[in-house]
């Protein structure tokens, strides 16, 4: 089994992540890509701002809903303290021992990911699968990594932040996100000045 691994804040998840993943899963033939939402992510523990990790969870599964080969996992949000990438690998290896990870990121993680935690022991376990970001370009040793699988697809021209800014001047966020993930944000009185 071929197994996708899309890790991130997702605060919120908007339809550029489902963009990544669909175009992962058409490129690289995957029978299944497995959301994970970060409890505590290591380059935003000073950030007090991040949404509950269980309502990041829930809009992931609104997302997601309709999709057969999509999942969520909550592995990092019952997992205590900050979420390294290696460690959630590592459970999900003892998992699903017989299964080719694939671990899918954007080219903006991929220029920061050697001062991850376990960087070498992270692609023995996972190839990695990076998306491109209009903002980052990436060259030298990483373009030529045979560990490192580059997405063909337009760049997303989409963030989470930006999201987060358009809702909280009240801008309309109209097909920016997944069904049912505005109606959620709303409910829920998500990203607005006094949360």
């Amino acid at each position: 089994m071929k197994l996708g691994i899309f890790g991130g804040t997702f605060d919120p998840i908007h339809v550029g992540h489902l963009e990544i993943a669909h175009a992962v899963h058409r490129q690289f033939l995957l029978d299944k890509i497995i959301f994970v939402p970060t409890r505590i992510p290591p380059h935003k523990v000073s950030r007090s701002d991040i949404t509950p990790a269980s309502q990041r969870y829930e809009m992931i599964q609104i997302a997601i809903q309709k999709e057969s080969y999509f999942e969520v996992s909550d592995i990092e949000i019952k997992r205590s303290g900050i979420s390294y990438t290696v460690d959630t690998l590592r459970e999900l290896r003892k998992k699903y021992p017989e299964a080719e990870l694939f671990f899918i990121l954007g080219a903006d993680s991929l220029t920061e990911i050697s001062g991850w935690r376990e960087t070498d022991e992270i692609k023995k376990m996972a190839r990695l699968i990076v998306a491109p970001r209009e903002s980052h370009r990436v060259s030298g040793k990483m373009t030529t990594d045979p560990n490192i699988q580059w997405l063909k697809m337009p760049t997303v021209p989409l963030s989470s932040s930006e999201i987060r800014e358009r809702i909280r001047g009240s801008r309309s966020v109209l097909g920016l996100l997944p069904e049912g993930v505005e109606d959620y944000i709303q409910k829920m009185k998500l990203y607005r000045e006094s949360s």
